[in-house]
This record gives C-alpha cells, sequence and structure tokens, in this order.
C-alpha cells in the first residue's frame, strides 16, 4: 500500500440479510471488522469505515468523496459479492490480488491441482504435503504413512474430560455490535449469548496456542466423536478465525506441526486443513462452470468455506 491509500470497510444491512445468518456469525463479522479498523487507524492507515443499509449507498458516498482511480480487492469466493464487484469494475479500474492467505493456493492453482473427476481428497491431500513439505522426512509421510484416520475414530470413554478451550469476554466494541444484531437482526436465528469468539489477531493466536499445548492432544482420538454434553470436546474452534483472516492456515498448521502432540492427532488435524479445507472451495469452483446461476448460488453457500471472510468480502484498498 502507498501512503495516500485509503481502505474502505462496509457493514451492509442488506447484505447481512441475504441470507439467515446466525447471530453469533454477524456478531463476529462485524466486531472483527471494527476491530481491524481500529488496529489500522493506529497503525496510521486511512479507514473510511460505513455502517450503511446497503453495498452501493457506502460506496457512492466513498466515489464521491475520494474519487478514487482504480479498486484494488483481493480474490473473492463469493458469487454473488464477485457479480457485485464485476458491476463495479464497469464504471472503475479493478485490481484482483490473488496472493491471499486465507488458502494455501490461489483460485487457479486450487483448480489445477484437484484435476479432473472424479475428485479424490486422499490424491490431493499427499499433493498437498508434497507441495508445501508438511510432515515429510526425506519426501516421505512421517511415520511410514500419509493418513493415521483408524487412529482417530476412537469411540468417546465413560467419564471423558477435555481440556477446556480459551473464551473470550465481549468488550465495548463487540458489545455494542451484540446490542445492534440484537436490535437489527431480531428474527434472525441463534442466541446471541454467550459470545465468548475471537475477534481480534491477538486473541486468535492465544486461542491457536492453547489448542496445540493443552487440545491437541486428544483432538486426535475423538475427533469423529460427538457428546451430547459437551459440544467441543477437544476441536480446535479455530474455524471461525481462519474464515475471516485472522489466522492463516500455513500458520496453524506449523503450529500443530512444531507441537509435542502425538502424530496421529497432529496429521489428524492437519488432513482437516490441508486437505478437507483446500479441497472444498476448487470443488465449488469447478462445478460452478457448469451450474445455472441460482444453483451456483447455493453450491457457494454449501460449499463456501470463508463466507462474510472480512479481508475477502468486506475490506478493499482503495488508491487514490
Amino acid at each position: 500500500m502507498e501512503e495516500d491509500d485509503v481502505i474502505v470497510m462496509i457493514e451492509a444491512t442488506s447484505r447481512a440479510t441475504w441470507r439467515p445468518y446466525h447471530k453469533q456469525k454477524l456478531v463476529l463479522i462485524f466486531s472483527a471488522m471494527r476491530h481491524f479498523a481500529e488496529e489500522l487507524k493506529e497503525k496510521g492507515y486511512i479507514v473510511d469505515y460505513h455502517e450503511a443499509d446497503s453495498f452501493q449507498d457506502a460506496w457512492d458516498d466513498h466515489f464521491t468523496r475520494y474519487e478514487p482511480e482504480e479498486i484494488h480487492y483481493t480474490a473473492v469466493t463469493d458469487a454473488a459479492m464477485e457479480k457485485k464487484l464485476q458491476q463495479f469494475g464497469q464504471k472503475h479500474k479493478l485490481v484482483e490480488h490473488s496472493d491471499v492467505p486465507l488458502f494455501y493456493l490461489t483460485k487457479q492453482e486450487a483448480v489445477d491441482t484437484i484435476g479432473s473427476t472424479p475428485w479424490r481428497m486422499d490424491r490431493f491431500y499427499r499433493q498437498m504435503r508434497k507441495r508445501f513439505d508438511v510432515l515429510l522426512e526425506d519426501g516421505k509421510p512421517r511415520g511410514g504413512k500419509w493418513s493415521f484416520d483408524a487412529d482417530n475414530r476412537q469411540p468417546p470413554k465413560d467419564r471423558l474430560t477435555f481440556p477446556a478451550p480459551i473464551h473470550f469476554r465481549p468488550d465495548a466494541i463487540t458489545k455494542e455490535v451484540i446490542q445492534k444484531v440484537e436490535t437489527d437482526f431480531a428474527d434472525h436465528p441463534g442466541d446471541i449469548t454467550p459470545f465468548v469468539w475471537p475477534v481480534t489477531r491477538s486473541e486468535a493466536r492465544r486461542a491457536l496456542a492453547r489448542f496445540v499445548e493443552a487440545r491437541l492432544e486428544t483432538f486426535g482420538p475423538y475427533q469423529d466423536a460427538m457428546l451430547s454434553d459437551n459440544q467441543n470436546m477437544s476441536h480446535s474452534l479455530l474455524s471461525a478465525a481462519i474464515n475471516i483472516g485472522l489466522l492463516t492456515p500455513d500458520e496453524v498448521v506449523q503450529a500443530a506441526v512444531a507441537s509435542d502432540a502425538p502424530l496421529a492427532s497432529v496429521e489428524g488435524f492437519v488432513r482437516q486443513l490441508l486437505g478437507c479445507a483446500n479441497i472444498c472451495a476448487p470443488s465449488m469452483w469447478r462445478r460452478c462452470r457448469v451450474m445455472n446461476r441460482s444453483t451456483r448460488s447455493s453450491m457457494s453457500a454449501i460449499c463456501r468455506a470463508t463466507s462474510g471472510t472480512l479481508r475477502q468480502t468486506c475490506t478493499v484498498s482503495i488508491k487514490v
């Protein structure tokens, strides 16, 4: 970024009602956006933050005041948002940046990597391990095999306990957002409290450290198990932080690999991020090429791992 660049961030009520988003998801996105805006301002960046009825209203106001020469944005995985940006591109120069850290691969790299159908997660996962040198020794899988899935399917035992995850208390910004969501999105599903998710990078890094140090060991054996009286078990609870860019998949994988947890637990966790999370999006993109618009929108809702992503759908760098 250059000194006179402006970052525009938009809380659009209409965008938040495209689908019946859970109230806690709305709080998470809006709170993370507002915290991120404050962090940017503290670092000296110019931020044009909007709370608007529609995305278009905010854009019109921004362009009237700043008259940007071009719009810089990161690769968008949301079909509706991509269409909206293309509309802006008819009047303004768009510059896409595909090297975003929310996935290991760019959109085109991901599509190329999964190859032709039938798509196989095992094949894709091995390619990713090799490409990014994860859990390899002399080019071969650590421990002698690519997957320890057979060790990750243990049933939970009686009186089994798990180390508790770290929870975060809402600060003044988050409390303000909670009030907004309760008022403006009262008909959306879900209970808004307790809200315990990380909304800043520093909080997300603390959550990652807690998982790796205390909970990864027991994640592996029981990662496919469910308990009616313990929803969290030893799951990382980091997906939301990864999906909105507070953590990158790579730093999470590297933290797990560097831990002292058993190899079966580490590999089982790595498989979810390096394999499952990264094959879902390109599978959807490939299918979108042959689907009509309404089906594509539905597929996006089902498969896209980054709905409402902070740095993908809410933050755009403007060069003036």
